[in-house]
């Protein structure tokens, strides 16, 4: 069987591997293809082998004896040929290896292995010889990479990967070595070789020192033998702007005349730094591996000239570095490639692009720069490389790919200190234009990243470096890209709730960008940490860093003479919000008096819509067409004007609103003529709605931010509707995050079985559900209660047929003496629905990580109108006020999914704001599972699916919790449970029901107190 692989692909690892003995197997023989010499054979070859200590003497005695060991063992043993290309005449081997083929008929017991390159084939292969290609790593090199990591300990996140070179098992072994050649510890991208030429130079002093080493002391081959020869056969691929060089030519011209076993051609091919070549007509040729390396020692032949500083601005060498333009040199981009990374080392430490004079050569050698040496990138390359990143957008763009590898990179001139640099620099119009649309056009890309550095920071196993990579995030914030920005909030949000004390100064910085897209995000991320983790007393580091960021927030944005105020509602609550859950932590971080500045009208603040530009009116009219479509010009800026009517464009205060609106986009940066073109390709649509590929229009995400920022100074003024809440509705994200609602198997009666199947007969005289054995619980996903239910509901299916059973199974608050009368009006109910059991609040603009709350932090007034506080009553005739009062003692958890892709989990029910205060339960860690003291307070879980056999949801309070406040409060908590007995909706049977409807046959219902833990024990 042969073995057909490129160079460097592990054939040879492969036939060391095979032939070691391994356990029970004993091995085999392993035969080098370079040692064949020209009109040799096979029997040559084996020579030198020894069976029992005497020399086999020829190949058929070699076969003989191991096909008598195979059969003892009872096992194939191999013979392996390795590089039959290596030989010095690779046509020999054809009639050798028919000859064995032949003889091998006879011994079933040895296997003929032989690998070489794949276009000898045809070369030295017998027509008729099995063959298998063996591809290295090309089929998976991630998962090749990462393993050849993991072993030699390189954590490479962020690092540009060769990946074409690392794919090939023998460079991806050099590549390590030199990375972590010890492996005694975890090494970062800043211990990666720092370029190709680095790398290559390695690699090839390696070469070098193993040829030396294993040539034969009769015939020594030295170091400098073997790098003048490399150099040489460089020269030669250059000079003929070839990319192989004639066999016997390159022999004569490294002075490799002599025995084949002492040549440096051979030992260079034997090392992977060379291959031979075949042309049509039969004729072998000698070339480099790979384009990189082949450019890299041309780079060098080159550099040796003392002239070539004038021959790169000549016209002859200006052509001949043209990539991929009629003229230039076959290896054009490869040699020019090494030449940036040689180049300082060897003239002056002066960069390449500081000797060219061509324009489009220079802006590429600045731009290769960044993958070079660090050490040798100095101040004047540094600020070049900026100027060019403001100067060209083409420029620009290709930048950013190369510095996302040095983004992390220590003491890097690169690294994301000057990529913050340059886009602080920019203003908004041009840096949407260069880096946002690079980042949207790379979008997937960014999100994978995305994703990894998520998974990475929840491990919370960080260091100096990942501060360097939130701040990367926090430029991808500019974003029109509605699941991107998200997502990328989201991760932020990850790296805020483990490194505090690293994201808030971050964040506090994030305050000087002119783009309100980031610091809105950012400080979206540190109030959703902030929400999660406050309340935990082992979160020390969040609440260190707590009062600090509090005191500069304020500072910069809400104490009178603040540098960078705003009226951003979505911005100005997350940051309020901060100081107020700041100031729980720490009272003291502000006074009172520098509290009172945190109160609207916010009057010691400038509005950003005074002192505008006055535009011309054609200016603001030719924008607001560009801009503002009918749906976000009608509904959403209309809803600014209290008593407008829709379409009603004549409204007075509506002709001053909008076009302060216009006004303050084209101050933020919005120009209609250099974003036409891009918006007219955006997926823009609806604020809301779950679909991830939706990208705003430029003009969309101008409009929103002066939206938002007049919708945060008419709220603050009094000057909107008094139903409109202090969150807008069109908040996007819940910046808390929580996690989705899991799942629970609760043990239920059978309510189908023995029942009656008739249609009349199951509604009248069907199951009675009795739930009483699951309204307490020891333990529920392995957390102790016991657990006790505050509200629930059931949805059976029988399984063999349409019969159902819906059950709500409401706990209700009320005074001990009231039992009996609320338990009597309930049984006298004929129809406990249409709200004669009152629903709790629902609350669809609260945050997951603000329900406990009585009112929103960092809010004058709580934005829903439903609230715990309010007066409810179970009665017969829900109009009058005739019944028994009670307290609810759950809120519902009602952000809806349309907003955003990351906040998908609602309709979760929870411990009431009133139970909340009472029993001071927190959100934390994104769980809708509130805490107190002493850990897990309340749980809500789904039972089975809905669609199902089973569904349906429950919230439980801890046992001691609810027997506390019922004792402090004079309450006692009742069951009321009921639902009807009916059909499935696809059942015909639903249509026939109407008369045991009308006189309530379908009904049940039961009630039940719960009895505390010291009275059921009294």
């Amino acid at each position: 069987m042969a073995v057909l692989a490129a160079a460097g692909e592990g054939k040879s690892e492969l036939a060391v591997k095979v032939t070691q003995t391994d356990g029970e197997f004993p091995g085999g023989v392993l035969l080098l293809g370079k040692n064949l010499h020209a009109g040799y054979g096979l029997d040559d070859l084996v020579s030198a082998f020894k069976i029992s200590g005497r020399p086999a003497g020829s190949f058929d005695r070699l076969v003989e004896a191991l096909d008598a060991a195979g059969q003892r063992a009872g096992k194939r043993i191999p013979i392996f040929i390795d590089g039959l290309n290596e030989a010095e005449d690779p046509r020999n081997w054809r009639d050798e290896l028919s000859r064995a083929d032949e003889l091998l008929k006879g011994f079933p017991y040895v296997l003929l292995v032989v690998t070489l390159r794949n276009e000898f084939a045809q070369m030295c292969l017998p027509e008729e010889f099995p063959r298998v290609e063996h591809n290295g790593f090309q089929e998976d090199p991630k998962t090749a990479i990462d393993k050849y990591f993991e072993y030699y300990k390189i954590d490479a996140t962020d690092a540009d990967l060769p990946i074409e070179f690392l794919q090939h098992p023998l460079t991806l072994r050099i590549f390590c070595e030199v990375a972590n050649p010890r492996r005694q510890h975890f090494v970062g991208v800043e211990a990666l070789p720092s370029s190709l030429a680095s790398l290559f130079e390695a690699h090839f002093n390696k070469i070098a020192e193993r040829v030396a080493e294993l040539s034969p002391t009769a015939h020594r081959i030295y170091q400098d033998e073997v790098q003048e020869a490399l150099l040489t056969i460089a020269g030669l691929l250059w000079e003929a702007n070839a990319r192989s060089v004639d066999f016997q030519a390159a022999r004569q011209a490294v002075g490799d005349a002599g025995r084949w076993d002492a040549s440096v051609i051979r030992a260079l091919e034997s090392e992977g730094a060379l291959v031979r070549t075949t042309s049509e007509e039969g004729g072998q040729g000698v070339a480099f591996s790979y384009d990189l390396m082949a450019g890299h020692m041309m780079a060098r032949h080159l550099l040796a000239r003392p002239d070539l500083a004038q021959r790169l601005q000549s016209d002859e060498g200006r052509a001949c570095f043209r990539f991929r333009e009629p003229g230039s040199h076959t290896f054009a981009f490869d040699v020019f490639r090494a030449l940036v990374g040689l180049y300082p080392q060897r003239l002056g430490r002066r960069q390449l692009w500081q000797d060219l004079s061509d324009e489009s050569l220079l802006l590429n050698a600045l731009l290769l720069t960044a993958q070079s040496d660090p050490s040798h990138i100095g101040r004047e390359t540094v600020e070049r490389y900026a100027c060019a990143m403001q100067e060209s957008k083409q420029f620009a763009q290709l930048a950013f790919k190369r510095l996302w590898s040095t983004r992390a990179a220590r003491a890097h001139p690169f690294d994301m200190d000057f990529v913050h640099g340059v886009l602080l620099a920019m203003p908004n119009t041009q840096r949407d234009l260069f880096w946002s649309e690079w980042v949207r056009e790379r979008s997937e890309e960014v999100e994978d990243d995305f994703k990894f550095l998520s998974s990475r920071w929840k491990s919370g196993d960080l260091d100096e470096r990942e501060i360097r990579r939130a701040r990367w995030v926090m430029w991808t914030l500019t974003s029109t890209s509605r699941s991107l920005r998200d997502v990328a909030t989201k991760t932020l949000y990850e790296f805020a709730t483990k490194r505090p004390a690293e994201f808030f100064p971050l964040a506090v910085e994030a305050i000087a960008v002119s783009d309100p897209y980031v610091p809105e995000r950012m400080f979206a991320a540190a109030y959703g940490a902030a929400l999660s983790t406050w309340s935990d007393i082992s979160a020390v580091e969040m609440r260190e860093a707590l009062p600090r960021v509090a005191r500069e927030i304020y500072q910069a944005m809400f104490a009178p003479g603040a540098t960078h105020p705003t009226w951003h509602a979505l911005y100005q609550q997350y940051c309020l919000g901060t100081i107020v859950i700041a100031r729980m932590v720490d009272p003291a971080c502000l006074s009172e008096d520098e509290a009172a500045h945190l109160l609207p009208p916010f009057s010691h603040l400038p509005s950003p819509f005074e002192n505008m530009p006055q535009y011309d009116p054609a200016v603001i009219e030719h924008a607001k067409r560009a801009a503002i479509r009918m749906d976000f010009g009608n509904y959403t800026i209309g809803r600014l004007i209290p008593g407008r009517s829709n379409y009603d464009d004549s409204n007075p205060e509506y002709q001053r609103v909008l076009p302060a609106i216009v006004s303050r986009m084209l101050v933020l940066g919005y120009d209609p003529e250099r974003f036409e073109a891009i918006d007219q390709k955006m997926n823009s649509g609806p604020r809301i709605g779950g679909n991830r590929h939706k990208v705003d229009r430029y003009g969309k995400k101008y409009g929103w931010i002066a939206y938002f920022e007049m919708w945060g100074f008419r709220h603050a003024q009094g000057l909107l509707a008094e139903e409109r809440g202090a969150r807008p509705s069109d908040a996007d994200i819940d910046p808390t995050f929580p996690l989705e609602t899991e799942s629970i198997d609760l043990p239920l009666p059978d309510l189908f079985n023995g029942q009656p199947t008739g249609t009349g007969d199951w509604v009248e005289r069907g199951s009675q559900p009795d739930y009483r054995d699951i309204l307490e619980i020891a333990e529920i996903d392995s957390v102790t209660g016991p657990w006790v239910v505050l509200d629930g509901f059931l949805e059976q299916n029988a399984p063999a047929d349409d019969r159902q059973v819906f059950t709500f199974l409401r706990g209700l608050l009320v005074d001990s003496g009231e039992v009996e009368s609320l338990c009597a009006l309930f049984t006298g109910l004929e129809y406990p629905g249409n709200d004669a059991i009152p629903e709790g609040p629902s609350y669809y603009y609260t945050y997951a990580g603000e329900m406990p709350f009585s009112s929103i932090p960092g809010l004058p007034v709580v934005e829903e109108r439903e609230d715990d506080s309010a007066e409810y009553m179970v009665s017969a005739d829900r109009w009058s006020k005739n019944g028994v009062a009670i307290d609810i003692p759950v809120q519902k958890y009602s952000w809806e999914s349309y907003h955003s892709v990351v906040n998908q989990n609602s309709g979760s029910s929870l411990p009431s704001k009133l139970l909340c205060e009472a029993l001071s339960l927190r959100y934390r860690a994104n769980k809708l599972d509130l805490r107190d003291a002493s850990g897990v307070a309340s749980l809500y879980r789904r039972v089975g699916e809905y669609g199902s056999q089973l569904s349906g949801s429950f919230c439980y309070l801890r046992r001691d919790l609810i027997d506390s406040y019922l004792r402090q409060s004079g309450k006692a908590l009742v069951w009321l449970m009921w639902g009807e007995r009916g059909f499935h909706h696809r059942s015909t049977e639903v249509r026939n029901l109407h008369e045991y409807y009308a006189s309530y046959q379908h009904i049940h219902k039961r009630a039940h107190v719960y009895q505390p833990a010291s009275n059921a024990q009294s």
